[in-house]
């Protein structure tokens, strides 16, 4: 039987960026559920990329600018539980991209969808407000 090559690729992106990129990260559930653990492996979680900064359109004036909005994508083969749209999840990220920063607490944004589908095993979170512990 031939392997499915949409899998293998999933597998290979996740190594890749697990070893070149990833940063830990914590996700608690709704229900309290905290979820600090590789489903498959059983390490640390991580995202396999935090953008920090992104470019959108400033609604006052219509000129592309950029804004402290951060994106995280995490496999979901990493995940023993999946985000979905409506849920009000919080994520524990670091602060910034150095090695050993701080994690700060921020809300899965409401504003903003999480976005999943089938683009190679991952999904987006778009962390909201810094939320005080």
């Amino acid at each position: 039987m031939m392997p499915n090559l949409r899998e293998l690729a999933a597998a290979d992106l996740k190594t890749q960026n697990l070893n070149d990129w990833s940063l830990p990260i914590i996700l608690i559930a709704p229900d309290g559920e905290l979820i600090n653990t590789d489903n498959e492996t059983g390490e640390v979680l991580k995202a396999v990329q935090i953008l920090y900064d992104r470019r959108k359109l400033d609604p006052a004036t219509g000129e592309e600018i950029t804004v402290h909005e951060p994106i995280i994508s995490v496999t979901k083969s990493s995940l023993s539980r999946i985000p979905i749209p409506g849920e009000k999840w919080v994520v524990k990220m670091p602060i910034s991209p150095r090695e050993g920063a701080d994690l700060e607490t921020r809300q899965i944004s409401g504003d903003r969808s999480i976005e999943s589908g089938d683009s190679l095993d991952f999904v987006r979170l778009y962390p909201g407000k810094v939320i005080q512990s």
